[in-house]
């Protein structure tokens, strides 16, 4: 049963006659803007209101408008579209049959399109006998939200697409209504200039998912060139990159094959340009610079052999290498982790505090800055003071790790009577034991409170860790889809998910960062086969602390692959983690552990380019 029920008789039947009675719409008309997550807030505040005035049909009315607008649109779903929102645990599920009823019978007297296409659009889902009169109003109505760029970040992006998807599973019985949404995104596109921001690339992949466009394509191809140039001319290198890869894109679809290769190269030259400028800079960001020269290599590898000749690209590509090496050999070190100067020691309350009213980029610079990580050198001089005022325990007691089923996974032997009876590898052990009890702190008293503030405050959407992660110099080429897919997986709480897409991507990212610093990140056996070497010996290679620092190289052992921790790569690789684990603290670090790389470099490139 829905919870907010117990606020009103669980009997409680509602009819037209009660819908039109109730002043709905003066519940909307204070809105400071669009969008459902607004809309929920407003209805449930309207509903708290009619509770306390004792009027339980109008507190039922505005509790299931709540709930119907606060969950979270899926659009790429076809059997799930709809899941629970962040101030509510409603899914459409737990809408009652008559609450469904309720909705099919007052539908046509909301003419407010964002509640008609809600409320359209849950009945078509939910009704035993699909109605397509009512996935056609959903439709209708979700074509009336404005293409412009602020109601596309509110929740304009789910409708259209919704709007398109409908229709598209309809076929015939949308009648023209793909034609006309279509010619609609088009001429939008057409319209739109540099003052749009990433609307019209947006827009552009809509089309494209769909794909739609391709009677206009060589036009859609020639006014995104335009904004990327307009966008290269004041500086801003990666919304013109994007909009150069979406004009490459649309002159694919047109079968230029010339202006398609032209667009890669103007990618490749932007990076280049963007890794000069960062260079150039008064404090150059040398990692930075070398994940530019990079991409700016892979993009031209995308230039076709047969064109590569006439454009000059193999001698460029030849050039930046060059620039790459030199940079990779500046970047060595420069992998720390972002620092904090707040005190773990004080309480949750500071936790939210501390993201609480912020926007959306600040907000994440807060909550990764709530805790700087492992410190190496602290935690071993900890280690060290300990075994000197235990000696005896030190002296008869080692140490057996056991697996969940009972087999020893490690050993540590006792130790001497002193700090120098003690292998490093021991002090290891207890190192990484330690910081185990700081990351269960670290994430009771921090991370979770934290994280529960923001999904009240904010919605950031899985397309904007994937932008983050795009933008982050520390992202190995071609795994910003899966470092930003992993990192929105957890926080929308899927710890699992996170888990499972994020550890192997953490362990390619030490390999690449390696490999660049020129280090072997290979072994050869007897017989001459070659084989990539695990996070666990790539962890304990002497170059690791050079090229990424102590602390990192510390935390990654502690978290990933050390058998006296929680060991997350081989549980993972081994499919050796239940389901309970997967939402594990461990599970919880390791998920905020990676934002916090890659969200960190991310804002220090970004300041980077404030302060030049």
């Amino acid at each position: 049963m829905n919870l907010t029920q117990e606020l009103y008789p669980a009997s409680l039947l509602l009819e037209r006659a009660d819908f039109l009675k109730c002043d709905w719409r003066a519940v909307l008309a204070d809105l400071d803007r669009d969008g459902y997550s607004s809309m929920g807030i407003a209805f449930s505040n309207a509903a708290s209101r009619a509770v306390e005035g004792k009027d339980q049909k109008n507190a039922k009315i505005f509790w299931l408008f709540a709930d119907a607008c606060s969950m979270r649109l899926r659009p790429h779903s076809n059997s799930e579209p709809f899941r629970k929102g962040f101030f509510s645990g409603v899914v459409p599920d737990n809408l009652l049959a008559a609450d469904i009823e309720f909705f099919s019978g007052i539908v046509d007297d909301v003419e407010e399109p964002w509640l008609r296409a809600r409320l359209a659009d849950l009945v078509w889902l939910k009704s035993e006998a699909r109605n397509s009169k009512f996935a056609l109003m959903a439709i209708d109505a979700y074509r009336q939200v404005p293409l412009d760029l602020d109601t596309w970040l509110r929740d304009g992006e789910h409708c259209w697409h919704r709007a398109i998807g409908l229709a598209k599973k309809l076929r015939n019985s949308a009648g023209d209504r793909l034609t006309q949404m279509e010619a609609e995104v088009v001429a939008a596109i057409k319209e739109a200039s540099f003052d749009d921001g990433f609307l019209p690339f947006w827009l552009s992949k809509l089309l494209a998912e769909f794909r739609l466009g391709y009677a206009s394509s060589s036009e859609l191809a020639k006014k995104l060139g335009e904004i990327a140039l307009a966008f290269q001319g004041v500086g801003d290198f990666f919304k013109a990159r994007e909009y150069f890869n979406a004009s490459g894109h649309w002159f694919r679809v047109a079968k230029d094959d010339e202006q398609t290769a032209k667009m890669f190269i103007q990618v490749a030259e932007n990076f280049a340009k963007e890794a000069y400028s960062k260079e150039t800079a008064t404090t150059p960001i040398s990692a930075l610079v070398a994940s530019l020269y990079e991409d700016a290599i892979q993009a031209y590898r995308r230039v076709p052999h047969a064109l590569r000749s006439a454009l000059g690209v193999e001698k460029r590509i030849a050039e930046l290498r060059a620039l790459l090496k030199n940079a990779g050999e500046l970047a060595i070190g420069q992998f720390q982790p972002i620092e904090s100067s707040v005190d773990i020691s004080e309480c949750i309350e500071h936790a939210r505090e501390a993201v609480s009213g912020k926007s959306s980029t600040e907000v994440l610079s807060c909550f990764t800055a709530l805790y700087a990580g492992a410190n190496a050198a602290r935690l071993r001089k900890q280690t060290i003071n300990a075994r000197k005022r235990y000696v005896f325990s030190n002296l008869f007691r080692g140490s057996t790790q056991f697996g969940k089923d009972g087999r020893v996974i490690a050993k540590r032997a006792a130790n001497g009577t002193d700090d120098a009876g003690a292998t490093d590898e021991t002090i290891v052990v207890d190192m990484v034991r330690d910081f185990q009890t700081e990351v269960g702190l670290v994430v009771q008293g921090y991370i979770l409170p934290a994280l529960d503030v923001m999904h009240v405050e904010h919605q950031l959407s899985e397309r904007y860790f994937i932008e983050v992660a795009h933008r982050s110099p520390i992202v190995p080429p071609r795994r910003a889809l899966l470092f930003g897919r992993g990192l929105f997986a957890g926080y929308d709480h899927d710890f699992a998910v996170s888990v499972h897409l994020l550890t192997p991507q953490i362990e390619h990212l030490v390999r690449f960062h390696l490999n660049r610093a020129g280090v072997l990140t290979t072994k050869l056996d007897a017989t001459g086969v070659e084989t990539e070497l695990g996070l666990s010996a790539l962890i304990d290679l002497p170059d690791a602390k050079r090229v990424l620092g102590e602390n990192l190289t510390f935390e990654i052992r502690a978290v990933f692959c050390d058998a006296f921790g929680p060991n997350l790569r081989n549980e993972i690789a081994h499919g050796l983690l239940d389901d309970r684990e997967c939402q594990s603290i461990y599970s919880v670090y390791a998920w905020w552990f990676a934002l916090r790389l890659v969200f960190g470099h991310y804002w220090k490139a970004h300041h980077a380019d404030a302060s030049n």
